[in-house]
């Protein structure tokens, strides 16, 4: 008989430490949310230009993808605790600093730091809800936790406007300090530490580093998440430039769209997540890709920005099927392979495909038109969905498995 399955409520009513994370997780995404749009805006003030504005909003990728591997291989050592509370730490002292910073040198060695924060936060803070993460429940549980980062996305850039518009942009810089100030001081008195919470396999993981490189899955998730990761980026770079220049559309209907797409998203994520736990995975990341590409590919036919608007909605809804199904598998490996390794390997993944995706796409606009760049995001999500598909070894995240039917079917795979 199949066990009952958890009403996702129950997981904030059960576990304290479950509700802490998702308000430190939504407190630190909607705090850098408000700032991330305003960077390029801010470092032109400040008399950046060229390669220096690219910086201003980039920069933060060059320190952030080189060392979320090593933070989330040590948070698998010396538990998650000090690298969450460091993390929202850094992010208070690089808000706090922007604000005040007298020139775009200042700013960008600021952001530069700021991706130390990152990289702290954000694998580490994955790891930490896959421990928690009951077996045969993954979907579900990385499902609802994934509202907290969407929304809090969604609601930064539209917040950070409002508080521009009305204060000065220090106000939306010393907001962020605000609300990573707090998500510190929650941390550091409501947050436990995990160095006792570590599983039978979690105890075995000495060479979990070669193993990591040597698992399939690991590959084909990583693949998938650049690619994704590389359509997500030529989205935010040129969507604005699309809807300002072609359709005339106004900045404000452009966060509009944006932050519509990232709350969409996240509402959906808890339901995607009790897909993940139903049904095939692995056909659901496939299908969630191809609505995205088939969406990517649609938005030059878009002949105003309501059109635009509903692509997006759609994309949004999209990355609800495949985003909780690819957690849910990482979480299953993440227990043999360590939750932090993994979490900071696939996110590494992701950071490369961003920063990629926006360069690759900016060739594609120059050597074609804008157009050609919606149909490259396209290709790309397609292209890694292909190759998830035909990476991931047999029977693995074609349907629910518990951690335990995993591992055998991992080693029947590779043997």
């Amino acid at each position: 008989m199949t066990a009952p399955r958890t009403g996702i409520l129950t997981y904030f009513r059960t576990s304290p430490t479950f509700t802490v994370l998702f308000l430190v997780m939504f407190t630190a995404t909607a705090g850098m949310g408000i700032v991330g749009p305003l960077l390029p805006v801010y470092a032109e003030k400040l008399g950046a230009s060229g390669l220096w504005l690219g910086l201003a909003f980039s920069g933060f990728a060059v320190t952030q993808t080189p060392l979320m591997p090593v933070f989330g291989r040590l948070s698998d050592r010396f538990g998650r605790k000090p690298f969450l509370a460091g993390g929202v730490l850094v992010y208070a002292l690089v808000a706090t600093g922007m604000a005040f910073a007298p020139n775009f040198h200042v700013l960008i060695a600021l952001r530069l730091c700021g991706g130390v924060g990152a990289a702290m936060l954000f694998p580490v803070a994955m790891a930490y809800a896959g421990e928690m993460s009951p077996e045969g429940e993954e979907g579900r549980f990385m499902g609802l936790f994934n509202v907290a980062t969407m929304i809090g996305w969604g609601m930064g850039p539209l917040t950070g406007g409002l508080l521009s518009d009305h204060f000065g942009m220090a106000a939306a810089f010393l907001s962020q300090a605000a609300l990573a100030g707090f998500a510190f001081v929650t941390v550091l008195l409501r947050l436990p530490s995990t160095t006792r919470r570590k599983s039978a396999a979690g105890q075995r993981q000495e060479g979990a580093g070669a193993s990591l490189l040597r698992s399939p899955v690991v590959w084909a998730l990583s693949a998938f998440q650049f690619a994704w990761a590389a359509n997500q980026a030529i989205l935010v770079s040129f969507s604005a430039l699309y809807l300002t220049s072609n359709l005339g559309a106004a900045a404000a209907m452009v966060g509009v769209i944006f932050s519509t797409r990232q709350i969409v998203s996240g509402l959906l994520q808890p339901l995607g997540g009790r897909l993940a736990d139903s049904f095939n995975r692995t056909l659901l990341i496939v299908l969630g890709a191809t609505i995205a590409g088939i969406a990517s590919f649609s938005v030059p036919f878009a002949g105003s920005a309501l059109a635009v608007l509903l692509i997006f909605i759609v994309s949004g809804a999209s990355e609800s099927l495949s985003v909780p199904a690819v957690n849910a598998i990482a979480v299953e490996q993440g227990r043999s392979l360590g939750m932090g390794s993994l979490m900071g390997f696939i996110n590494t993944a992701m950071s490369v495909g961003l920063v990629l995706g926006g360069v690759g796409g900016g060739l594609v606009k120059d050597t074609f038109d804008i157009q050609g760049t919606f149909q490259f995001a396209g290709l790309l999500t397609l292209v890694g969905a292909v190759i998830l598909l035909l990476a991931m070894p047999r029977g693995l995240g074609r349907r629910a498995v518990r951690a335990t039917e995993a591992a055998v079917v991992l080693e029947e795979g590779t043997g």
